[in-house]
């Protein structure tokens, strides 16, 4: 359970919304909203009763209301409100008003209904609270609404299995799940996509067999159902969070994978699930397992080609914000790319740093480069055109990814000397992009650091910057070892420093343990190099890979998102140098 103060204290660090309307939207100030009593939310509250009661206790005065209408209603909220709906019918209907989707239910419905208002109202919230504009004080109080409305909402439904088992009611927990994600809470997305996932069990949804009808609560629900879509989502949000958490993933839905079911999808669609189904295997494969690389590889060109060349140029969000009022299905196009493109370095990243003594990594080398910079690229293009705070997490966490790949990559073709053989692969072809890739790096890291007040960004960053400092010092000369330890979570500072009169810079990734650059003299740098040829070897006899005495000291939600993130990530480069 979570209290009003760890809620308030998620989205006051950052109310993340995974689909953002134009940057344009500017909000008029209006005078602040006035605390209100329960008495005032609803009139007549006395007729409604039990949980119900409890539920609309937290709505939201008419005072209130009114403001709230005019607040800018973000798409991917009514997204993501529509989970059990088909995509393709969500996207042609015209975008509801925020007073259509906040209408209470009639006093007799059931408490998940009275919650699904709550959870809209919350997600409502929380993306116009992505704006810049709203003065301080309404902003606070906003953030009180929202606090009350969706927590009120988990506490006495979503995790209530004894009023959750209707179709409903996965959607309000998918709901909750969003909220989690917008706010950075990827560990209790990740979890409430499992309860989610439980009850569509409990439904019968696996068994693709039609619900009865008193699975249902609203009539309209059940008029517009799409079993397979609900399934589909919950499976691709939990590995979508699985692997970027280094989590195991969930598969007990069925949805549609195989070619036959696919034909009758539309591209796009066709797409984003043969973009589930790579997820799933790069998730349980075996990295030494080179004919499965390959499979999978081929399986992303089918599913990049599925879209026509065009679709996959850098959307143009300028154009957008002066031609089309509706940008869904461009921001669509634009998270179907970002997962594309995580797709494809998560598949190449084990072979990063390893050696070519026996198979030639470099196609698989130059690929996850190249993946990186098309993250970048396009994390950049959106940042530039909404520089609001409020945008889904998950694409810092793929800016932060694809940053360090590159970082580490420079970093490892600088200071290990090649052979002539080598020098006409990987360290030509980086030195020469090594200038526009430092730009590239140099913007992601200027983009997260305005995010004044996020704690988690600020984490990203001193990574980010560290690395980058480092590969500026191995361009110029000075050469670096590389090595692994786990030490006392207490012998140096939080994310870690320099050390050594600044010859060391140990960064401290938490869950996973210390990761140690060093300079080398140039004697030693002129000795026997076999022993340091992998230099981010976590078998080094330095220390253990992974001590999860870290897990146990870190509490906060936003270090338990960033000791996974980081802990999947480095997981995967020291495996490729180990191997």
């Amino acid at each position: 359970m979570f209290s009003k103060e760890d809620w308030l204290r998620s989205w006051k660090v950052s109310a993340w919304d995974e689909i953002a309307c134009s940057a344009a939207t500017r909000l008029d100030p209006v005078p602040t909203p006035q605390s209100s009593t329960p008495s005032q939310h609803v009139s007549h509250l006395d007729q409604y009763t039990g949980v119900a009661r409890e539920l609309v206790a937290v709505w939201p005065s008419k005072d209130d209301l009114r403001l709230i209408f005019d607040l800018p209603v973000r798409l991917s909220t009514h997204l993501h409100m529509r989970p059990c709906t088909s995509p393709a019918a969500v996207i042609s209907e015209e975008l509801p008003s925020a007073q259509s989707m906040l209408q209470l239910p009639p006093p007799n419905s059931h408490p998940v209904l009275f919650a699904r208002k709550l959870l809209i109202l919350g997600s409502l919230l929380q993306g116009a609270l992505s704006s810049s504009h709203i003065p301080e004080t309404q902003r606070q109080h906003y953030e009180g609404i929202m606090s009350d409305a969706v927590g009120t909402a988990v506490r006495l439904v979503t995790t209530n299995d004894d009023l959750i088992t209707y179709v409903e009611g996965i959607e309000c927990i998918m709901m909750e799940a969003m909220i989690h994600n917008y706010a950075s809470r990827l560990h209790q997305t990740w979890r409430t996509l499992r309860r989610a996932t439980t009850v569509a069990q409990i439904l019968g949804l696996h068994r693709n067999s039609e619900l009865p009808s008193t699975r249902f609560l609203d009539p309209k629900t059940r008029t517009d159902f799409d079993a397979e879509n609900i399934c589909f989502h919950l499976v691709s949000m939990d590995r979508y969070t699985s692997m970027v958490l280094g989590l195991p993933h969930s598969s007990g839905l069925p949805y549609a994978s195989t070619m036959v079911q696919l034909a009758a999808f539309q591209p796009l669609e066709r797409m984003a699930r043969l973009q589930c189904n790579i997820a799933a295997r790069i998730l349980s494969r075996d990295t030494e397992d080179h004919t499965s690389m390959h499979d999978i590889d081929v399986l992303l060109l089918h599913a990049a080609a599925e879209m026509p060349h065009q679709w996959w140029l850098v959307p143009d969000l300028d154009y957008l914000r002066s031609h089309e009022p509706d940008p869904t299905k461009t921001i669509a196009r634009f998270n179907y790319q970002f997962s594309h493109y995580h797709l494809l370095l998560r598949l190449h990243l084990p072979y990063l740093l390893r050696s070519s003594s026996h198979t030639d990594h470099t196609p698989s080398k130059i690929t996850a480069l190249t993946a990186s910079r098309e993250i970048l690229a396009r994390f950049i293009a959106f940042r530039t055109w909404n520089s609001g705070q409020s945008y889904c997490r998950g694409m810092d966490f793929l800016a932060f990814v694809a940053t360090i790949v590159l970082c580490v990559a420079h970093i490892d073709s600088q200071s290990i000397p090649e052979t002539p053989a080598q020098c006409t692969n990987i360290g030509l072809i980086l030195a020469h992009s090594r200038s526009s890739d430092r730009a590239v790096m140099e913007r992601s890291l200027e983009i997260l650091q305005v995010m004044i007040g996020d704690e988690l960004a600020l984490k990203l960053c001193k990574v980010m910057q560290y690395l980058l400092d480092i590969e500026a010092d191995a361009a110029n000369g000075i050469d670096y070892r590389a090595a692994t330890t786990s030490i006392d979570d207490s012998a140096i500072g939080e994310y870690g420093g320099l050390v050594d009169e600044g010859s060391t810079l140990q960064l401290h990734i938490p869950s996973f343990g210390i990761i140690s650059l060093q300079q080398r003299s140039a004697m030693e740098a002129s000795t026997d190099r076999t022993a340091v040829a992998d230099p981010f070897n976590i078998n080094n006899g330095l220390g253990t890979p992974l001590d999860e005495e870290w897990s146990q000291l870190l509490s906060a939600p936003e270090d338990w998102t960033f000791q996974s993130v980081n802990s999947a990530l480095f997981g995967s480069l020291c495996n490729s140098s180990n191997n």
